[in-house]
């Protein structure tokens, strides 16, 4: 049960992340809904260039072994170099955009 909870919570995280990159870096592109996510009843919508990144990024969740933060030191990442890179780039400006635009509670996470 615990890993369910644990899972579902690293879903959220990531669309979160991902969704708060695409809304301020991809603002002029083309954005479509992503029907069978929402973040807290608000509907989600990326550049196809996002949602390749979230679909990769939910594969690898759902079919990776290890519990987080294991993956970070795991010897088989389970993305490839250029989704490495991406989803660096995300989790680095999602986390500093939401820690200081009036989500602290998302910069105590990062640091604890």
């Amino acid at each position: 049960m615990i890993h369910a909870v644990s899972a579902d919570r690293d879903v959220r995280t990531l669309l979160l992340f991902i969704d708060t990159f695409c809304r301020e870096k991809h603002r002029f592109r083309d954005r479509v809904l992503v029907e069978e996510h929402a973040l807290n009843g608000r509907p989600v919508f990326l550049c196809p260039h996002c949602c390749n990144l979230l679909e990769h990024a939910l594969f690898c969740r759902a079919n990776c072994a290890h519990e987080k933060p294991e993956c970070m030191h795991c010897n088989a990442p389970c993305f490839g170099p250029q989704f490495e890179r991406q989803i660096r780039q995300v989790m680095r400006f999602s986390g500093r955009y939401l820690a200081f635009h009036g989500h602290p509670q998302y910069l105590w996470r990062l640091l604890f």
